[in-house]
């Protein structure tokens, strides 16, 4: 006798899917490449009654046909984890250690089919570890190691030139933004303080050298680890001039006269001259400089000490009379 086969309303035909057999009193449904979504309640019509029954469709284990596998990939570069599992476009999960992992600009999850990848883009240091994907029945891990890049320089530090008092800039380009360096002065390394200054922005890398002396000149280097780039500092000397020059003056006999200038630069080298004769420390003269003042004493003056003195710096001089008063012959 005919009958009709159903699942809930709809009416099922013989298909690939459907194969309906009948022998004698015998009948039989048979699903071929059962579906989850092929669960639900079966209804054999006769016309005259009709028998129900439900199926349920217990879900296959997702498992791993082929596991993650350790990488290792470059700094900077992209990296590719990848697995296969044994059902097609079946939910998967992606973690880095416990922390589930989001489709965004550092990471790409594709799937197609079986496989499964993760892309991790422009990697950083920070990105090794271990990642895991998880179908929820089974999950497979892979460890990643992130080879660091060396710091290179890409534009070295260039020879400067710069005034006393003034301050001087070196500076370089790294290829790495932010990477860490260490600046030198000859095998002397320098810290932040007054005098230096260290300046690091994304490539760029600075060193400022402030109220510049004479001996802050010589060979600076800055070193990334993996190289170094050396360049040298040349102090240009401020000319040392008077601030205030000699003034002529008359002193007693006997007496002691203080012949007073001031120079631009502190503690700069003078010289002093009575004539054409240089004049150095001795119980006559006495020579003293604090800072910008120079002075020249001359004690137990005579007749002969009259006469032109003259103070010199490399760059300048400066000169002055002295008038030496005879004191009067009195009677005891």
């Amino acid at each position: 006798a005919p009958v009709k086969w159903k699942k809930g309303s709809r009416l099922l035909r013989a298909s690939d899917k459907y194969e309906m057999k009948q022998k004698g009193l015998c009948l039989e449904l048979v699903l071929h490449s059962v579906k989850l979504e092929d669960a639900g309640e079966y209804t054999c019509d006769s016309g005259d009654q009709q028998t129900t029954a439900s199926l349920k469709v217990k879900a296959l284990p997702v498992i791993f046909k082929k596991e993650l596998q350790n990488k290792e990939a470059e700094e900077e570069s992209t990296v590719t984890l990848h697995c296969e599992i044994s059902k097609p476009d079946a939910l998967v999960k992606w973690r880095k250690g416990s922390v589930i992992l989001h489709k965004s600009e550092k990471y790409e999850i594709t799937q197609k089919g079986s496989c499964v990848e993760l892309l991790i883009h422009n990697l950083k240091v920070e990105d090794a570890g271990e990642y895991t994907c998880d179908s929820g029945d089974r999950q497979t891990s892979g460890f990643l190691k992130v080879k660091v890049l060396p710091v290179l320089f890409k534009e070295k530090l260039q020879n400067v030139e710069a005034e006393e008092d003034s301050t001087a800039t070196l500076h370089c380009l790294i290829s790495k933004p932010d990477a860490p360096v260490k600046w030198r002065k000859g095998s002397l390394l320098l810290h932040p303080c007054k005098k230096y200054e260290m300046k690091q922005k994304d490539l760029y890398v600075e060193l400022l050298i402030r109220s510049l002396k004479l001996e802050d000149a010589g060979e600076y280097s800055c070193d990334s680890g993996d190289q170094q780039t050396t360049a040298f500092l040349k102090v240009k000397a401020l000319p040392v001039l008077f601030k205030q020059e000699l003034q002529n003056m008359e002193a007693e006999e006997g007496s002691t006269a203080v012949l007073h200038c001031e120079i631009t630069t502190p503690n700069a080298h003078v010289e002093w001259k009575k004539g054409s004769v240089a004049l150095h420390l001795n119980e006559k003269y006495e020579i003293k400089q604090k800072g910008s003042c120079v002075e020249l004493l001359i004690h137990n003056l005579k007749l002969e000490d009259a006469g032109k003195y003259t103070c010199l710096t490399k760059d300048q001089e400066t000169s002055a009379s002295l008038k030496v008063t005879v004191l009067p012959v009195l009677f005891k």
